[in-house]
C-alpha cells in the first residue's frame, strides 16, 4: 500500500463544485488487514491509515494525501513477512 502526499486529483466537473466546499478533511480508520503470514480477523484490528483531502472550490482542484501509520505492530508484522 502506498503512501501519497498531496497527489492532485482530477475532478470531473469541477466547475460544479459548490463554492462553500472549500478546506481540509482528515479521517483515519483501518486498512491494512494482512502482512505476509500475519493477517488480522477484526475490523476494529486493522492498521490505521489516516487520508487528507484539501479541496479548492475556486480552482477546482483537490489534493489527496494518505499515510499509514508506522506503529510498532506494523513494524513487527513487516519484519516477519
Amino acid at each position: 500500500m502506498m503512501n501519497y502526499t498531496d497527489f492532485q486529483v482530477d475532478l470531473n466537473g469541477g466547475s460544479n463544485i459548490p463554492s462553500y466546499l472549500t478546506g481540509t478533511m482528515i479521517n483515519g480508520g483501518p486498512s491494512l488487514f494482512k502482512i505476509g503470514k500475519y493477517s488480522l480477523g477484526n475490523y476494529g484490528d486493522g492498521f490505521v491509515r489516516f487520508n487528507k483531502y484539501t479541496v479548492d472550490a475556486k480552482n477546482a482542484k483537490m489534493l489527496f494525501s494518505t499515510k499509514l501509520v508506522d506503529d510498532t505492530k506494523y513494524y513487527k508484522a513487516s519484519t516477519k513477512a
